[in-house]
Order: structure tokens, then sequence, then C-alpha cells
């Protein structure tokens, strides 16, 4: 669902780091009724 902000207003924005405790590294990011959850994972492999 849209709200009714203009396109040249900005609506606030959130950035909640360390959202997930599971994941190397997360970020929780709001911005009007959009939220984004970002996870990044850490692989450690053998020499190429």
């Amino acid at each position: 669902m849209r709200d009714d902000c203009q396109a040249n207003k900005l609506r606030p924005i959130s950035i909640n780091t360390s959202f997930n405790a599971y994941a190397e590294g997360s970020a929780l990011i709001l911005f009007g009724s959009t939220h984004v959850l970002c996870t990044t994972s850490v692989l450690k492999s053998a020499k190429a």
C-alpha cells in the first residue's frame, strides 16, 4: 500500500545494524512503509 508522501519529499530513514543474531552482519532498513532486511555471511574456502 502506498502512502501519500509527495514525490519530492524524503521519508524518514532508519538503519538498525546487527538485527539478526545469527548472521555475520545484518541490518534492518526502514523508509516509509518499506522495510528491507539485509544479511551477510562469510564462507571460508580453501586456497585457490
